[in-house]
């Protein structure tokens, strides 16, 4: 399935009949796919182009690294930049802020301001289960949640 040449439309169905896994299920790497502006995206976000921010944005992030920190015992993430793994954020089962079922957010609150804004939700993608995830970017503003933009994770 090419996540790529879908919708924004297409993608939050695919979230919306997308499987939760345990969040130790998505141990390993995963190669980042960039992917439409989500449909409630502030106006001057959607106004820029899917493809000058994949383009940019994508040229550097190569996707994300989820592992067992054995400090905590915790289930956590790092992004991959430009061969650098920076950016790190928990992972935890949460109420989804799409459809209040379960989802599992990657919570980047550790991280300086504006990056500590990002939360991210996922789901896998429905048949393919093992392979991919489908994701919504929010921006949380004063626990209001924005919705920005869909991404895709292949597990590499």
């Amino acid at each position: 399935m090419n996540l790529q040449s879908l919708k924004p439309s297409d993608l939050e169905k695919l979230f919306l009949e997308g499987i939760v896994p345990e969040p130790q299920h998505l141990i390993g790497s995963w190669r980042g796919i960039f992917l439409p502006f989500h449909e409630k995206a502030p106006v001057p976000l959607k106004d820029i182009s899917t493809s000058v921010v994949s383009k940019t944005w994508g040229a550097i992030w190569k996707g994300k690294e989820i592992f067992l920190d054995q400090k905590t015992s915790k289930i956590k993430g790092i992004n991959i930049v430009s061969g650098f793994r920076t950016l790190g954020f928990n992972v935890k089962k949460i109420k989804s802020r799409v459809d209040s079922g379960e989802a599992i957010e990657f919570d980047y609150s550790g991280n300086l301001f504006p990056l500590g804004l990002i939360r991210d939700e996922v789901r896998m993608v429905k048949g393919v289960e093992d392979q991919k995830l489908i994701g919504v970017m929010f921006l949380e503003f004063f626990a209001v949640n924005v919705p920005v933009i869909f991404f895709g994770l292949e597990r590499i």
